[in-house]
């Protein structure tokens, strides 16, 4: 097999993103993806950020750093794992673009550890929709306010900011051209 089928072995990285807990089981017995059942469906109906908006992770990222900031005398590293490693990318490498909407100042960011985070979110589009909410091409400028290798590109990044990029060579569910292709 080269991904969950719906089946509740679990055996495989991808069932636990498709099939969290054994949900398709719900549906009935056998591998409900393969009988037409929809993956995405138990997915995002599981997920801790369903319903959320990426505004609303957005600002929950920034509050989150202001807390760090106040408790570390304004020295913050800021580490992410998968789709964390993007919110925190997103937040250490915008140079506080997304900081218009706050009424404090973002504190200086001065270091980024990811872990298996997706950085290119165009590269990873069949996933991030549920992020953004909406294809990116009905809303390109969105994703890109979102995606942390365009700020990358247009060499927004601070040059202070210390980054570290971790990922694995077998992971199954982010690719490790994320943490290559968003470092060079």
């Amino acid at each position: 097999l080269t991904g969950c089928i719906g089946c509740g072995c679990l055996s495989l990285t991808s069932c636990r993103l498709y099939n969290p807990d054994d949900a398709a089981a719900g549906n009935g017995d056998g591998p409900r993806f393969l009988l037409g059942d929809d993956p995405g469906a138990f997915a995002a109906e599981r997920s801790p950020i369903a319903g959320v908006t990426q505004e609303q992770r957005t600002q929950a990222v920034i509050a989150l750093v202001k807390e760090a900031a106040s408790l570390c005398d304004g020295k913050v590293i800021l580490v992410g794992h998968s789709a964390g490693g993007h919110l925190a990318a997103l937040a250490a490498t915008s140079n506080n673009a997304l900081d218009a909407k706050c009424a404090d100042p973002l504190p200086k960011i001065a270091g980024l550890i990811g872990l298996g985070g997706v950085y290119d979110t165009l590269d990873f589009e069949p996933y991030m929709v549920d992020f953004f909410g909406t294809p990116q091409s009905s809303d390109p400028g969105l994703w890109e306010s979102g995606d942390p290798i365009a700020y990358a590109e247009k060499g927004d990044v601070p040059l202070s900011l210390r980054v570290l990029l971790i990922a694995g060579e077998n992971d199954t569910v982010v690719p490790m051209n994320q943490a290559t292709t968003y470092a060079a």
